[in-house]
């Protein structure tokens, strides 16, 4: 698959010397909110790490009961009323209820679509865990467009020239589930995959994404990884983190009650720990593996082998013996839900 044409694309935010980005999680729909939080802090950007809210009326029918119940439960635009009566209904009564109201009460996505809302600033975001496949796809072939909305994937990736610095940054969304990651469950095309309002990352798509980041590779740029999941929670997240020379990555899915921001050298012990950590979830995945190929491999086109290869080198990515550089200098944020906290990047002077 091309890459789009983000992927030389270099924007200019906030003055020459100082910028501010707003990092935040779990909007939930509530996209109002981001321009409304931002505008506190005078911030030039945002990165947004997921639940963000890719839904449409349409997306009812394609959602199952599971995972209604759950977008009801935590949706921040229903009222407390409305939100105890859908969680006593049936999910069909439910879904019946969300079609008929206006505007719709998941989201706010379909006003920004429609022009009715828009960001006023550049908003950089990967999918969530809870997002609709359909929606997102519709963003890639282009048939949904949002001004200042850019979606960080696996074929993307975007360049800011903010505050004297060149921050290159790249995205992966989804959860990381290791038994999903060769099915790309409902996802018609490409390395995307999701399903029943859930979505997920597949092999293919780290596969891509190394593919994408090999070919804007400049030592003069800082490297920013956004994910959806942790790398506290998933070391396959760390690996692909070390593996793209990421100095920085952001991340939730873990849900803190506040921002935590740690390197690996302040939760390990030791290096030692840390390649003992990433080794195990080497050793599982290959596991997983073995247990696939035959199948998997039969499936693949020319392709799609090549971004397996990608792929299955970030799974054996370890740190070579007397290499600590992403042991002391990968530095990790892990965000809490949008309503307990934020985190701000101040660049000045070429520094973060």
């Amino acid at each position: 698959m091309q890459a789009n044409a983000d992927l030389i694309s270099l924007q200019t935010i906030g003055s020459a010397s100082s910028a501010k980005i707003l990092c935040l999680a779990d909007v939930r729909g509530n996209l109002s909110l981001i321009d409304e939080l931002a505008d506190r802090v005078n911030a030039a950007a945002v990165i947004h790490t997921g639940d963000f809210g890719f839904f449409e009326p349409e997306s009812l029918d394609r959602v199952d009961d599971r995972t209604i119940r759950h977008l009801v439960q935590y949706s921040p635009l229903l009222s407390h009323s409305a939100r105890a009566d859908m969680l006593q209904s049936a999910p069909d009564l439910v879904r019946a209820q969300l079609q008929t109201d206006q505007p719709f009460q998941l989201s706010q996505l379909p006003e920004y679509i429609s022009g009715q809302r828009r960001f006023r600033r550049p908003v950089y975001v990967v999918w969530g865990a809870c997002e609709d496949v359909a929606v997102l796809e519709k963003f890639r072939n282009g048939r949904y467009i949002v001004k200042n909305l850019k979606i960080l994937d696996e074929v993307s990736t975007h360049l800011l020239d903010l505050g004297g610095l060149h921050l290159r940054l790249l995205g992966l969304g989804g959860s990381i589930i290791r038994h999903k990651l060769f099915d790309h469950g409902d996802a018609c095309a490409g390395t995307m995959a999701g399903g029943g309002g859930m979505m997920w990352a597949s092999l293919l798509q780290l596969g891509e994404l190394m593919e994408t980041a090999s070919r804007v590779a400049n030592s003069s740029e800082v490297r920013l990884l956004v994910t959806h999941t942790s790398p506290g929670k998933e070391p396959l997240v760390s690996q692909l983190a070390l593996a793209l020379q990421a100095d920085y990555s952001i991340s939730s899915s873990v849900r803190p009650r506040y921002p935590l921001i740690y390197t690996p050298h302040a939760v390990h012990p030791d290096a030692a720990s840390f390649k003992e950590r990433l080794t195990g979830a080497r050793d599982a995945m290959l596991s997983i593996w073995r247990g696939v190929q035959e199948q998997v491999e039969t499936q693949l086109n020319n392709q799609q082998r090549v971004l397996l290869d990608y792929a299955l080198n970030v799974i054996h990515w370890l740190p070579s013996s007397g290499d600590d550089r992403g042991f002391k200098d990968l530095w990790c944020m892990n965000l809490p839900e949008v309503s307990h906290g934020q985190t701000v990047l101040n660049i000045n002077d070429g520094k973060i």
